[in-house]
């Protein structure tokens, strides 16, 4: 948490809140080495191949971009990013809160 922050808090809230709890104890994420499948993986997700795209949002999150969860670099990954969980992490008090920006 203290060198990545908002990402490992955001990865922490998806293992315990998404459904398939990918990256959890009782799900392991498995690594992929294939660097095309990596590549397709985060189309897929984050970029031309997802049915509804990300989009950021400047004035809300600065930096905002596309971490796909589970990682293009998983055999889990490649999620259709219109399936996907917008959520916005924010350090309030000591204690990370998430907020909706959109759900699948």
């Amino acid at each position: 948490m203290s060198t990545y922050g908002a990402a490992a808090a955001t990865y922490g809230w998806a293992e315990n809140n998404l459904i398939d709890h990918w990256g959890a104890d009782d799900n392991p994420l498995q690594r992929l080495a294939d660097t095309s499948t990596q590549t397709a993986n985060r189309t897929n997700t984050c970029g031309a191949g997802a049915s509804r795209p990300f989009v950021t949002l400047p004035a809300t999150v600065l930096d905002d971009s596309c971490d796909e969860y589970p990682f293009a670099g998983s055999y889990q990954g490649g999620t259709n990013g219109g399936l996907c969980a917008d959520v916005v992490p924010l350090l309030e008090n000591g204690v990370w809160s998430f907020y909706h920006v959109r759900s699948p």
